[in-house]
């Protein structure tokens, strides 16, 4: 069996940094920890697994794989509970169980419960890349603990909801299981109908699960709609994962393929026009969204920058607490380059959400433009102050999350530029 661990991490192990000894299963280098810790988990060793993590984030507690160390830990924790909890159930069924029996076995759930919940609570105070990530999972222990923790578990997906666009819309489905699972269909279809409308991202996966309801609950022509409304339309956007991401790109790789054919024959009206005809054909999906981008961009490099401008704006007002605001107002400031318009863009991404990864992207984006401005500024004293502004964006980056792969980001980028 030590043979057969040892070929396994040897096929998925990436290369490690060369040290003063040869690095395998007892003498593990940073790489070898973390799939060494993917092996444990995917076979189900998940005691194993938290204690190799514990034992890789001890000696480096401050990289991208602690961060999904972390993650990965309450996972393991998050499945252990989830046997915990089967026991118990057929230990009740099981007839001379006695009372401190269950008694054990529903403190072992809470023990694994919380430290599930412990985990991923070290993400959020340290690694704001994963921070939404952590929430969610948060959320789906205490619905996976049982039904006395459904309401902990709606806290947490509605903060993500509020705070967090990059999982928003995906806390926002989450939720409707939480109402399905309680035996709630109408609560249930409600959550997914303001999925479905307020979230592109997974429009397609919310209307698919109001169909499912209104079919189960016996309203045939309020399903028959809903099934419908996904082939014609919403169904472009492919599938999701189990954990609710998107997955599949053809259509959106196609969208933009032809427009960039269309631009290099200079054909610039039936570029522009091709991305109108997606956009008025698949309306509320990825796809659309994908698609106003390209628009954006055909409109701000033709010199139709007021348009440029009105389509990005416009899908940030319609869509406030989705990826897709937040992806078209890093569009808006990338177009606006180094620039007061820029500073004003990125602001307004950060004091939007300041819980989400996406405002250290902000900061540094905002640093960078204050760098910008710097270098045209032929104004010592002015020059000075835009240098400052950028050393305060990447400080506050820095403030937040002092140990962090970000805060590491940060300061190597006010070395390289002399802040």
């Amino acid at each position: 069996m030590r043979e057969l661990v040892s070929i396994v991490i040897v096929g998925v192990v990436l290369a490690a940094p060369a040290s003063s000894s040869i690095a395998s299963i007892e003498n593990p280098a940073l790489n070898e920890y973390y799939h060494l810790g993917r092996y444990y988990a995917v076979t189900g060793q998940y005691r194993k697994a938290i204690g190799n993590y514990r034992s890789m984030i001890g000696k480096h507690p401050n990289t991208r794989q602690a961060e999904e160390g972390w993650l990965n830990m309450g996972n393991c924790y998050y499945h252990l509970m989830l046997e915990a909890g089967a026991e118990l159930t057929r230990a009740k069924a099981r007839i001379g169980t006695t009372a401190r029996d269950i008694q054990r076995l529903e403190a072992n759930v809470l023990t694994c419960m919380n430290d599930a919940i412990s985990s991923y609570q070290k993400v959020i105070a340290q690694f704001p890349k994963s921070k939404a990530e952590a929430i969610v999972r948060i959320g789906k222990t205490y619905a996976g603990s049982g039904p006395g923790k459904l309401a902990d578990a709606r806290l947490q997906f509605r903060k993500v909801v509020e705070g967090c666009p990059e999982e928003a819309g995906r806390a926002q489905l989450l939720l409707g299981d939480t109402y399905a699972d309680a035996g709630d269909p109408e609560s249930a279809k409600q959550m997914y109908t303001i999925a479905r409308s307020g979230f592109p991202e997974v429009a397609s996966l919310a209307s698919l699960k109001t169909a499912a309801g209104f079919l189960n609950s016996g309203d045939f022509s309020r399903a028959a709609d809903g099934y419908g409304e996904i082939i014609s339309c919403l169904g472009i956007d492919g599938a999701y994962d189990s954990s609710y991401h998107p997955v599949g790109n053809i259509m959106k790789k196609a969208v933009a393929g032809e427009g960039d054919a269309e631009a290099a024959l200079n054909n610039i009206k039936n570029e522009i026009s091709g991305y109108r005809a997606v956009i008025d054909r698949f309306p509320g999906t990825g796809v659309c969204m994908e698609t106003g981008l390209e628009l954006a961009r055909a409109y701000w490099f033709n010199d139709m920058k007021g348009d440029a401008v009105k389509v990005l704006e416009g899908m940030a007002s319609e869509y406030p607490k989705s990826v897709w605001k937040v992806r078209a107002l890093f569009l808006l400031a990338e177009l606006q380059d180094a620039s007061e318009d820029a500073v004003l863009t990125y602001g307004r991404i950060i004091r939007s959400f300041p819980e989400s990864r996406f405002r250290v992207k902000a900061q540094m984006e905002l640093a960078e433009t204050y760098l910008g401005l710097a270098g045209k500024e032929s104004d010592p004293v002015e020059k000075n102050r835009l240098k400052g502004k950028a050393r305060e964006a990447c400080n506050a980056v820095r403030s937040s999350y002092p140990f962090s792969p970000a805060a590491d980001e940060a300061k190597v980028f006010l070395e390289k530029n002399g802040l």
